[in-house]
Order: C-alpha cells, then sequence, then structure tokens
C-alpha cells in the first residue's frame, strides 16, 4: 500500500518536470519511483525538428506520429513544448497521441514524466491518458503503480474497462507472474468487473502456454463460450504449437478437428506447428498427410515447412519421398533454399554409407 501511495505522490509532485531533471536517470533523483529508463535528451531544442504552425499542421503530425512513433525522443519533446505554448491548448486527444507516439518508442520512462508535466499545465486528462500511463508502468515491470493509477481513474470519476484491466494482467504476465495474471483475471470476473475479450483470453492462454500449462490454457478456450467470445486461429495456434513442442500430438490433432468444427480456418503456422511435431515424433507419413491436407485448403506452405517434412522424410531413409516433395516445392513456385539440399544430401549419405 505504501508504494502505491508512494506512486501517486510521484505522480502529482510539482518538483520535477520532463524538461529539468538531472543528467542522467531522470527517476533515480526521486525517492519513491524505481524505474530503469534512458537518459533525457541533453538536447531538448534539435534543429531537426518541423515547427508547427497551426492546428491542422498537429493534428496531421500526431495522427502520424501515434502510428509510428517519432524518429528521436527529442522530437517528441519539442513537440511538446510547442503544444505547451499553444493559446487556446490543444485537446486532451492531441496531448493523447503524442504520449501513444511515445510509446510506441518504448520510452515509457519519458511518458510517465510527460504526464506529469500535463498535470502541471492544468490538460485534462481521460481514460485514454490513464491508460496509455498504466500499460507504461507495465512495460516497465511496475504493475503496483499501474494499481495506484487505478486510484486516478475513480478519483476523476472513470470507470475502468476491459482494456485497463487487460493490461494490467499483461503487466504481470510480462513480469513472469502468470499465476498473479491468472488470479486477477478470476478476480475480476468474480465481481463482475470486466466482461473479458479475446485479448484477455489471448493474452492469458499465451502466459499459461508460455509456462508449459496448456491444460489450463485450454479450460479458458473453453469458457469463453460464457462470454460469448469467439477463439481465433492465433489462440488455436498458440495452444496448438505448444502441444506439439511438448510431444502432445494426438491432442494438438484434436485441436485442429475442433477448429474446423467451429468454422475457424487454419493457416500456414497451424500446419508448421503439426508438421514440425509429427516429423519430430518420426511420424513423417502423417506429416506427409498433414501437407497434402494442407495443399486441399489452398493454404501454401512455405519452404520453413517443406523443409521440416523433407528433413524428416530423409532421417526416415524415404529419400524417395524427400525428392517428391523437393518437386512439389519446385511447382509450388518455392525455392530451395540450402536447408533443403543440406537435408537432401545428409538423406542421400545415410540411405548409402558404402557410395
Amino acid at each position: 500500500m505504501r508504494t502505491r501511495i508512494a506512486a501517486v505522490a510521484f505522480i502529482f509532485s510539482p518538483t520535477t518536470t520532463a524538461f529539468n531533471y538531472p543528467k542522467g536517470n531522470p527517476f533515480l533523483h526521486h525517492r519513491t519511483l524505481l524505474f530503469h529508463t534512458n537518459q533525457f535528451s541533453t538536447n531538448p531544442n534539435p534543429t531537426d525538428v518541423i515547427a508547427i504552425t497551426n492546428r491542422q499542421q498537429l493534428k496531421k503530425l500526431l495522427l502520424e506520429k501515434s502510428k509510428t512513433g517519432f524518429h528521436k525522443l527529442d522530437h517528441a519533446l519539442c513537440l511538446f513544448r510547442q503544444m505547451a505554448r499553444f493559446r487556446p491548448l490543444p485537446f486532451v486527444i492531441d496531448f493523447n497521441q503524442l504520449l501513444t507516439a511515445v510509446a510506441k518508442m518504448k520510452e515509457y520512462s519519458s511518458v510517465v514524466s510527460l504526464y506529469k508535466e500535463i498535470r502541471e499545465l492544468g490538460i485534462p486528462i481521460d481514460e485514454c491518458t490513464l491508460n496509455v500511463l498504466i500499460n507504461c508502468c507495465c512495460r516497465l515491470n511496475r504493475v503496483d503503480f499501474g494499481f495506484a493509477i487505478l486510484g486516478i481513474f475513480y478519483k476523476c470519476g472513470y470507470t475502468p474497462d476491459v482494456a485497463t484491466f487487460t493490461t494490467m494482467i499483461n503487466g504481470y504476465v510480462l513480469e513472469g507472474k502468470t499465476s498473479e495474471a491468472v488470479n486477477l483475471f478470476r478476480r475480476l470476473i468474480k465481481y463482475g468487473d470486466i466482461e473479458p475479450d479475446e485479448i484477455t483470453y489471448g493474452t492469458i492462454m499465451k502466459a499459461l502456454c508460455k509456462v508449459g500449462d496448456t491444460t489450463m490454457a485450454i479450460q479458458m478456450l473453453r469458457s469463453m463460450q460464457k462470454w460469448n467470445c469467439r477463439p481465433t486461429v492465433v489462440m488455436y495456434n498458440i495452444l496448438i504449437d505448444t502441444l506439439c513442442k511438448d510431444g502432445n500430438i494426438d491432442d494438438a490433432l484434436h485441436l485442429l478437428s475442433e477448429m474446423r468444427g467451429c468454422d475457424i480456418m487454419p493457416d500456414v503456422l497451424t500446419y508448421s506447428s503439426l508438421v514440425d511435431g509429427l516429423c519430430k515424433s518420426g511420424r513423417g507419413k502423417d506429416a506427409a498427410r498433414i501437407l497434402s491436407d494442407m495443399t486441399e485448403q489452398n493454404i501454401s506452405p512455405n519452404v520453413i515447412t517443406f523443409n521440416m517434412l523433407v528433413d524428416a522424410l530423409c532421417k526416415e531413409g524415404r529419400t524417395e519421398e524427400a525428392e517428391g516433395i523437393l518437386e512439389i516445392m519446385i511447382r509450388r513456385g518455392v525455392k530451395p533454399d540450402v536447408i533443403t539440399y543440406s537435408a537432401l544430401m545428409d538423406g542421400y549419405c545415410f540411405a548409402r554409407p558404402n557410395d
């Protein structure tokens, strides 16, 4: 609790701003904040920044940079200074786009500092501002400060939404605290704080697969129907890939059948994971059948998928079938690479040790 109070105290503290930090890590000059960050610019007025002369030009630039980020942090800081001199001040959406652009540059600590500057200028904030701020705290592995910012949500009369809490869940995932992420997810559902969406489920399932808990991940998949959430091909791909890597090929094949039953079409990643898993399990014939099924579905295998199968067939001593796969590659316009030919050469050597 003390840590959370300290975080709020920092965010509203008038003692430091984004432009008067001493050289070095800005947060190390404040007692309560423990973030690690890059240094702030020692050249806050670079000469290669476009001077903004009107609001239309500002909106166009911010819209572009909110999607791509700035080339340099100095550019973002100088634009902020120009915006702060506008009278009347730009709208909150304009400042939100600036914060989003800086966040895209992974300058998360800079976003926190700019937020404080925004507050000192008396610029209003909204839910989007706070969501960007929470995301940056979570990216800095400080979910505890993210929780502190939730207090600002309620103080301002805003209600955190599913995007807010999904960000918090992802923050735990980034810290490697999967169990805390799952517990938060369950508490939020239990008390009706959110109705989870596909992104929430995808975040949790990916984390569970990462720690090898595919059983719980599949349970999460099954529970999506309760919230009228439709599983996506990405979710199935994560599960299938994890199962294949763990050697649970039959379970992965069962999920493939389930996908089709739900009218969710497998893609090249789905089939590539299955081909890889089958090949590594010594089931080259099954892998060849999967490849055949793949082509029947008008899904074009890539060179990686073909190489997996060629390598597996050669290791099983079935070089003629591997040559047939090579011919299919060429007919389909997939160019064999050094890995393809190396696998074939190894196959020939194993098949004819005395030649």
